[in-house]
């Protein structure tokens, strides 16, 4: 086994499936693919897709049972080992320390990151946090929007807009069907030059003006409206392009947003285990009440929807294949495919620094987005939602006591 790849495997079973033995049944965590966890009907996106390999279908049909069938057997066991360590023989599963700087955010700033994390996985819920949210429930080619208004310190108030991810692992291979497009006629004040992840860019513009009027309607009924109000755009997953998306179509002149947005003082973004959504990047706006605001991509290790694309999942399911010969060369495989878009906004990367089984030390680090890019992560359960509101915790938890002790020494 790779070094690492015993750590690794037990985060990927990390939740409770039961091995089955004729002899015995030794508990081992469960791989849970879904956003909240709960079991889905198994995809058939990559039956569907034309041209796809007997072997591809084979290792998706494999991995899409696992939330449902609630038992891993042996021999199943020993495909995932297989299936990480031959990721991990390859050394860009990872992101090396010197390819990191440890993130100094604010309090505030942990404030907002935990406030959209705790957002963006409440809007899986069925029912609401709070009577006061607003709900747009999912119709046609949108997606379920919870609008909330959040009291913070210093009589500040932010009015958080969460949009749903998708709910199963395997959706992927349907969403990531989008090859990049340019601006359409309803984007008509984007820059020209700028491509966007085509399903991603039409789901956002048939948002927009539901929102917008959403969020209008919310300021409209805040009857001791506070001198500051935020707004706050965020979304996991295929909720966080979306939020990306909106963020930018926020910023022209001619969007829906443009009659609300000047009623914020600040805008921010931050989106969990999105994937890249433009290319080139999305730009920070520069202008009020933009530039004062956040722009953050937080990427869980190991996440492989933040990096993915058609290509990347493709090359994801052949070394899952590949894994599983005993005479396959790992430099077979050839290069990691070149992003097709790019990731946006200031990435931060979450990452699990102990080297020990029994141990987790969770540490939030700023990483180059050319660097990321480059990476190959393929752990499922590293996109959960619930393993990035924990990630975020432990390491706003890691920030604070190394503050607290730079503070005593000075």
């Amino acid at each position: 086994m790779a070094p690492g790849s015993e750590k690794r495997l037990h985060q990927l079973l990390g939740f409770g499936i039961w091995t089955a033995d004729k002899t015995k049944q030794a508990s081992v965590p469960a791989l849970q693919l879904s956003a909240e966890g709960s079991a889905s009907a198994p995809s058939t996106s990559l039956k569907h897709s034309a041209g796809t390999s007997n072997a591809l279908v084979k290792a998706s049909k494999f991995l899409d049972t696992l939330p449902v069938s609630g038992v891993v057997t042996m021999t199943q066991r020993r495909s995932l080992d297989r299936y990480l360590a031959f990721i991990e023989r390859r050394g860009i599963h990872r992101v090396e320390d010197h390819e990191a700087t440890a993130f100094e955010g604010t309090e505030e700033t942990w404030d907002l990151i935990r406030l959209a994390a705790a957002r963006a996985k409440s809007v899986y819920q069925d029912t609401p946090l709070s009577s006061q949210d607003t709900i747009l429930r999912p119709s046609n080619d949108s997606k379920k929007v919870s609008i909330s208004l959040d009291e913070r310190p210093n009589n500040n108030s932010v009015l958080v807009v969460a949009i749903r991810g998708t709910t199963s692992y395997y959706d992927w291979l349907v969403n990531l069907n989008g090859d990049p497009a340019p601006p359409t006629v309803a984007t008509s004040s984007a820059d020209s030059s700028q491509t966007y992840h085509s399903g991603f860019l039409s789901v956002a513009t048939r948002m927009q003006d539901a929102v917008a009027s959403a969020v209008s309607e919310k300021l409209s009924t805040m009857v001791n409206c506070p001198r500051n109000v935020n707004l706050l755009l965020t979304g996991h997953s295929a909720g966080g392009a979306v939020a990306k998306l909106l963020y930018a179509m926020a910023s022209w002149p001619d969007s829906p947003f443009a009659r609300v947005i000047s009623k914020f003082s600040h805008v921010h973004c931050i989106t969990f285990g999105s994937p890249p959504v433009a290319a080139p990047p999305l730009p920070h706006p520069q202008f009020t009440p933009f530039q004062s605001g956040l722009f953050l991509n937080i990427v869980n290790e190991g996440d492989p929807i933040a990096l993915a694309y058609q290509d990347y999942i493709q090359f994801l399911l052949q070394c899952f294949v590949n894994a599983q010969r005993p005479d396959m060369d790992r430099s077979e495989m050839g290069e990691l495919p070149l992003p097709v878009l790019r990731l946006s906004g200031t990435c931060i990367v979450l990452r699990d620094v102990s080297d020990t089984l029994e141990h987790v030390d969770w540490r939030a680090a700023t990483v180059q987005p050319e660097i990321l890019e480059r990476k190959l992560f393929g752990n499922p359960v590293a996109h959960h939602m619930a393993t990035y509101v924990k990630a975020i915790e432990a390491s706003h938890l890691a920030s604070a006591e190394i503050s607290e002790q730079l503070g005593a020494k000075n």
